[in-house]
């Protein structure tokens, strides 16, 4: 087991950058508003955006005091887990950053969106529908990475490899709109 101790560079650049709202604000990033749920995700996520100003989730995770441990999983591409009051995201080592980035933006998500639901997230490769948290988990990741919306007339693969995240995201997201 190594601990990362990365600092985003290049690859969290491309997710954009952040104004600088409420910055010096005692922000609580948890959900609160009275629309609809994906909006109250997206809200959640833009919180933590302005008051942390970075959408990079290494330096997001860092702000927040969640230690990122990468692990050899075989299946499990992330975990999130609160042990004694510390929160936690384990990450499969040996993906490609664009997909770390994403696992660990998914993962941050659990933990600021679903706060105290008293067990982990696993977030696996595996083809099945996404259940409530999952999906919620999943919107919380695709507000944080993606800041813009595509140029007219481009495709979901090309904006993926624009915004450096998984194309799965993006289609993702487009879906729970």
């Amino acid at each position: 087991m190594t601990r990362t101790k990365k600092i985003c560079s290049v690859s969290c650049a491309l997710s954009g950058t952040a104004k600088k709202l409420n910055r010096g604000s005692s922000c609580t990033p948890y959900i609160y508003s009275r629309t609809g749920v994906m909006d109250r995700i997206k809200e959640a996520s833009y919180q933590l955006i302005y008051h942390y100003n970075t959408r990079c989730p290494y330096e997001l995770a860092a702000s927040l005091g969640i230690e990122i441990i990468e692990y050899n999983f075989k299946t499990i591409r992330g975990v999130a887990l609160t042990k004694e009051g510390r929160k936690y995201i384990g990450v499969k080592r040996d993906l490609p950053e664009q997909e770390k980035r994403a696992v660990i933006a998914h993962e941050i998500g659990h933990l600021e969106v679903h706060p105290g639901s008293g067990y982990f997230y696993i977030h696996e490769n595996i083809g099945f529908v996404l259940g409530k948290q999952e999906r919620e988990a999943e919107m919380f990741a695709a507000a944080l990475l993606l800041d813009e919306p595509p140029e007219p007339g481009e495709s979901v693969k090309a904006y993926a490899m624009r915004k450096g995240v998984p194309r799965k995201l993006v289609e993702t997201y487009y879906k729970l709109r």
